[in-house]
């Protein structure tokens, strides 16, 4: 069962978006302005630079002088994209929090779909690129086809409802964000995370998103690495589901969070 809604009427409630970055001085600015003039629910954007050599922590800082919404902080721990989002999560002060991608690839129209949802009651809510109404524009085709058959063998396998786990734009509420990682690496973090919610209890849904590929910088996903850290996810997922570990028990023998 999933947490009751949240409260309307209170004045606090308050998204927060975190924003992984790491040499990202070409795309964060723009990024972070096409999410300033979206339609927003009150919110606080964490940009994290994970150890940029470039001047990501420079853009990072301006932004913050430009919109009182932008905190910069760094990943003091070690480098990596998923250890970089808990970095931010451990900052974040809204009562639910999304990672939004750096290079400008989430649509952030979508985040009002995906609060709208965490009001309701949903506990994690997954932006689906594809579920009816979803896109993804540009990208690789064999990756493309890599994440796609992913999230579809995870449904299959685990009953979870989204058919794009993989994704990382998802929404956690307050007390299911996740502050470890156990099994994956690198962008697979997204997948072992929303499958450690949904074996605990979430209520976890999906809601259609359009993904655009990366105009600047260059892309941190490398399909071999991918391959080997999805799978070791995918191999751990099934195996709790084939001993009968199926939604309402742990996917690593922790609940939900207060």
């Amino acid at each position: 069962m999933g947490a009751p809604p949240i409260p309307v009427h209170r004045l606090t409630v308050f998204l927060s978006i975190v924003i992984p970055a790491r040499n990202e001085q070409d795309s964060l600015i723009s990024t972070v302005e096409s999410l300033e003039r979206a339609d927003l629910p009150p919110h606080e954007i964490v940009v994290v630079d994970d150890h940029s050599s470039d001047r990501t922590w420079e853009a990072a800082s301006a932004l913050a002088v430009r919109f009182p919404s932008v905190r910069p902080v760094r990943n003091e721990g070690a480098a990596g994209f998923g250890r970089a989002i808990l970095a931010g999560f451990a900052q974040a002060r809204g009562d639910a929090v999304v990672p939004v991608m750096a290079d400008g690839c989430d649509e952030p129209e979508t985040l009002r779909r995906m609060w709208e949802r965490i009001l309701a009651g949903a506990d994690v809510v997954c932006g689906s690129r594809y579920m009816r109404g979803g896109r993804k524009i540009g990208g690789p085709a064999a990756k493309t086809l890599f994440s796609r058959a992913f999230g579809h063998m995870m449904r299959w396998g685990t009953a979870i409802p989204t058919v794009d786990s993989t994704n990382a734009f998802k929404a956690y509420r307050r007390g299911w964000e996740p502050r470890s990682t156990r099994v994956a690496e690198g962008f697979s973090v997204s997948l072992e995370w929303v499958l450690e919610a949904w074996f605990a209890g979430a209520r976890v849904e999906e809601v259609p998103t359009t993904w655009r590929d990366r105009t600047a910088g260059a892309s941190h996903f490398r399909m071999r690495s991918a391959v080997r850290s999805y799978g070791a996810v995918l191999g751990h997922a099934l195996r709790r589901a084939l001993l009968g570990r199926l939604p309402g028990a742990p996917f690593d023998s922790r609940g939900p969070r207060a």
